[in-house]
């Protein structure tokens, strides 16, 4: 939210009524901007696609036909065999009759004439069918070619920060970055004690920040990776046999028995995670921690569930007041309902906590509880003194980043669609991230105290340092045993400003993996010990560092892609580079003398403005 925005006293209702339209509008109209800037000739794209769309249907009626042939001469091919089992199985018998090897005869010429129609007739059918197919699917391409180079421009023309760019055009309540700032950074690490990092073995792939009031807030995607014991089974099947008597002689009896082991073996586990991270001075003393209650049933399961939960919350209330615990002086807020669904009931400031949620708050995050639309109670939220953590479950499969890739289409009709589709999950996902914040009065019209930066170590910040890193391509960083199957986990390990960029090593952690066997004895019905193999996979740490340079450069996905990508290319003589959201980072080996590039690829970025 812009400073002096006026505040939102019904998230919910605010977003039904007003948010989702205004963006929705603007993001149809930022598409018919950049369909206008492009200069598509829409209406030829749509006859080019619907030739495409005719291209495909004949294209798919012409392999029917081929497959329903190929089955026909398969099926035949399994009579002509037959025919001829049957010529000899009745030439075989002629002793039963003088007549036999006629029958014989008459199958082998009939086993003949199908190979005749086979080879002369159904072949070339088959043949010629596989020529139109191949014909059509060149003219297919074509077509699919021709709809694309009516869009190249438009296709060239989306941006990283288009939600952001909407966003400004729509409202006040959302202010975000282009990127996240070291400024941005250093505010929420320093003022509110976010963490400089997300750990050895955590890496950010995926990062948007911005501001309410002044408020900090960045929602980032990591990837973790976590040592586990994993089981690994296998198993054998033995068989016996066993005789007994009885009154009617001796008898075999055969017995079979599946013998099953298992192992365990440390074995890495990744994790993707999406995450809100907010920043507000208003009680900075409280802490608790509440997860969905899992109520989204109907009125009748919900009030026993508040009934249940009610009387669970005055037991504890009594409890604590025998606790000489300080932090255990849990108290009922009067309102059961919000008590029993919202939670933080380990809550260790009453007097903060009432601060926050008053009775309009209350009113404000029941209504957000207890809808199911757009998605109900799905978030887990942590209060650290001045830090707020939301994760939603909404947000761990939504792509946040606005990739280019992702608008790519050959179908200008389809293309707005499925923009503006994109933009609406986009601002619905985030809003509803922000909502159980947004929720509290308090924290909109809490305005921050001035902040100021100085001596920062970097221009960027180190979760954005992680973000383009995975942007490259991980071969550059992938140690020489890795698994490439595997993700890398990146880490800046060291660094330091240099002018504009930021210079940095990345350390990449991966595993080396090899197959191995384990035997693991067993007793099997039969009597006997029997090894069980149980085949497991070896994991070996192996890490490897590598240089990078990252700076704001400024420009556009589409300056990049049209001018800018080969120029820069030799600027920094051919080494792995990535581009997004208007910054530019490439790599480079550690023992090589590389100077800073930065400030020449930024200059190459304004030469190009310039001329325009």
């Amino acid at each position: 939210m812009a400073e002096n925005a006026n505040p939102i006293y019904e998230p919910r209702k605010f977003y039904e009524q007003s948010l989702k339209q205004q963006y929705h509008a603007q993001a149809e109209a930022f598409f018919d901007e950049l369909v206008k800037q492009s200069e598509v000739d829409g209406p030829a794209n749509a006859n080019h696609v619907k030739d495409y769309k005719k291209s495909l249907e004949h294209l798919e009626n012409i392999q029917n036909k081929a497959s329903s042939k190929k089955v026909q001469r398969g099926f035949i091919i399994f009579a002509i065999v037959l025919c001829f089992i049957a010529a000899v199985i009745f030439c075989i018998l002629f002793h039963m009759g003088w007549w036999m090897p006629l029958i014989g005869l008459v199958f082998l010429a009939g086993g003949i004439a199908l190979i005749v129609y086979v080879v002369k007739v159904l072949n070339k059918v088959i043949t010629g069918l596989n020529e139109q197919i191949a014909a059509m699917q060149q003219k297919s391409q074509q077509l699919l070619d021709l709809c694309y180079q009516d869009l190249e421009v438009l296709n060239r023309s989306y941006d990283w920060n288009i939600p952001c760019s909407i966003m400004k055009k729509t409202t006040p309540i959302l202010d975000l970055d282009p990127y996240f700032s070291a400024s941005r950074f250093a505010y929420l690490v320093q003022k509110f004690g976010m963490p400089e990092s997300l750990g050895d073995t955590t890496s950010c792939v995926g990062v948007l920040s911005g501001h309410i009031q002044g408020n900090p807030f960045v929602l980032e995607k990591d990837i973790s990776e976590e040592i586990i014991d994993k089981a690994y089974t296998g198993s054998i099947v033995i068989t016996w046999t066993t005789t007994y008597s009885d009154k009617d002689g001796t008898h075999t009896q055969h017995h079979s028995e599946t013998l099953t082991a298992t192992v365990y073996h440390e074995a890495p586990q990744y994790e993707y995670a999406t995450r809100l991270i907010y920043g507000n001075e208003a009680a900075p003393h409280l802490h608790f921690s509440r997860v969905p209650s899992g109520q989204c049933g109907d009125d009748k399961s919900l009030a026993r569930f508040v009934k249940k939960r009610s009387k669970e919350l005055t037991k504890k209330e009594k409890d604590d007041l025998l606790d000489d615990d300080p932090k255990t002086n849990f108290t009922k807020m009067g309102n059961d309902k919000f008590d029993a669904l919202f939670g933080a009931d380990d809550r260790d400031n009453e007097v903060e906590f009432r601060l926050l949620y008053t009775p309009l708050a209350q009113k404000n995050i029941l209504d957000l509880l207890t809808n199911p639309e757009p998605f109900g109670d799905d978030f887990v939220q942590v209060k650290d003194g001045m830090l707020n953590s939301i994760s939603s479950g909404h947000s761990q499969a939504f792509d946040y980043s606005a990739n280019p890739v992702i608008f790519r289409n050959y179908d200008l009709k389809d293309a707005k669609k499925k923009f503006v589709d994109y933009c609406d999950t986009f601002i619905r996902n985030l809003y509803f991230d922000l909502c159980p914040i947004i929720s509290v009065p308090l924290y909109q019209t809490y305005k921050p105290m001035e902040f100021i930066y100085e001596n920062m170590p970097y221009n960027l910040s180190n979760y954005e340092h992680e973000v383009m890193a995975n942007g490259m391509d991980p071969e550059f960083f992938r140690p020489e045993e890795a698994d490439p199957d595997l993700p890398l986990i990146l880490k800046v390990s060291k660094g330091n400003k240099s002018g504009m960029g930021d210079r940095l090593t990345i350390h990449c952690l991966s595993f080396k993996t090899t197959p191995q066997v384990d035997y693991v004895p067993k007793l099997g019905g039969d009597g006997n010990i029997h090894q069980v193999p149980v085949r497991w996979i070896q994991y070996d740490l192996v890490e490897k560092e590598m240089g990078m340079e990252v700076a704001s450069v400024g420009g556009t996905q589409k300056s990049y892609a049209e001018k800018i990508q080969s120029v820069i290319r030799d600027i920094v003589g051919g080494r792995q580079g990535h581009y997004e959201r208007g910054l530019y980072c490439y790599g480079f080996s550690l023992d090589e003398n590389c100077p800073g590039l930065s400030e020449k690829i930024a200059a190459a970025f304004q030469d190009d403005k310039a001329q325009k």
